[in-house]
């Protein structure tokens, strides 16, 4: 309800379509987080959350950030051309660095005022990010979460990082991104248990987990739960309330 008749709310691409499509049939939509309406919206949200229910810990996963083919709105572009860069290069490539760099920055100046309004409002609660991997995160969904923990904007990250070739795992953990990250903040891995109809098997998660736990990593997150469902009994008829 929000967002209805609020398209002025959402991110464009160089098309001037709000619509991204994740897999065939879903399309989703990303909020541009330049707009102090939008920033507002998720701050509220987030400090609601962490002020009325007894939680520990919020995360924020992959979606915090948008997809590099985004930012053509008129209001993007107009804050876009106010910079040097901006003037001198007013419509830029989805992947030009410049481009990239000033709008993983509009994510990054959201996430700090989250932070801000966390550290004032329920300073016991952490922050959690669950990015993809650096190079990836940023050149495609504007996410720079090196940045974020440089800052200290975050107390805890989880990278995503879903790979059934060894090899390639093994080099994702050698990142020097990743290895700088231990060194500042706890690093949890993020590794794929399975899709709901196809679930990994699970010689290869056991041996995910030992290269994992080979790396240092602080811990392990799997996704997703719908992957276990298969070992988990029917369940059977809802009981009559009492």
């Amino acid at each position: 309800a929000w967002l209805q008749d609020r398209p002025d709310l959402l991110l464009q691409d160089s098309q001037g379509s709000s619509l991204w499509q994740e897999s065939p049939g879903l399309h989703r939509v990303w909020l541009n987080p330049a707009l102090p309406a939008v920033q507002n919206a998720l701050v509220n949200l987030v400090v609601d959350a962490c002020t009325r229910l007894p939680l520990d810990l919020i995360q924020l996963d992959d979606h915090l950030g948008y997809p590099v083919r985004f930012g053509y709105d008129p209001t993007t572009l107009a804050l876009w051309k106010q910079t040097p860069q901006g003037a001198a290069n007013p419509r830029p490539d989805p992947s030009d660095s410049a481009w990239i760099d000033w709008r993983s920055q509009q994510v990054t100046a959201l996430l700090a005022r989250i932070r801000n309004a966390m550290a004032s409002q329920c300073p016991r609660v952490k922050l959690s990010v669950a990015p993809n991997p650096q190079d990836f995160s940023k050149a495609n969904y504007l996410a720079d979460w090196s940045q974020w923990i440089q800052q200290g904007l975050v107390d805890e990250l989880v990278v995503q990082i879903y790979r059934n070739d060894p090899a390639r795992l093994a080099w994702e953990l050698a990142q020097p991104s990743l290895q700088a990250a231990r060194r500042q903040v706890p690093v949890r891995l993020g590794l794929l248990a399975g899709l709901k109809h196809q679930p990994q098997d699970p010689s290869v998660l056991k041996r995910q987990l030992a290269m994992a736990n080979g790396a240092g990593i602080a811990g392990i997150d799997l996704f997703f739960y719908e992957s276990a469902r298969r070992h988990f009994p029917a369940p059977g008829p809802a009981r009559p309330p009492r």
